[in-house]
């Protein structure tokens, strides 16, 4: 369902569907992606940079971590 919320740009719908599936499935490595994701959509950055942190630890070879890896970096540089 939060996966179909994010398709649909509906980002606080998909963060909360997102959530319920972490707390059934704390090491739910999609439900953390998605929920980065979702997070980074809807303006949340620091959110969606812990979320993305947490996919790294979860699957350090997740197929999206190139592209969260970068993202976190560039949204690091951005801050400083």
């Amino acid at each position: 369902q939060g996966n179909i919320f994010l398709q649909q740009k509906r980002y606080q719908q998909a963060i909360e569907q997102f959530q319920l599936a972490i707390e059934v499935n704390p090491n739910s490595v999609m439900a953390h992606a998605g929920l980065g994701w979702a997070y980074y959509n809807n303006g949340m950055v620091d959110a969606a940079i812990i979320e993305g942190k947490i996919v790294m630890d979860l699957e350090p070879n997740h197929p999206d971590l190139p592209v969260l890896s970068d993202l976190i970096n560039q949204l690091k540089r951005q801050r400083r």
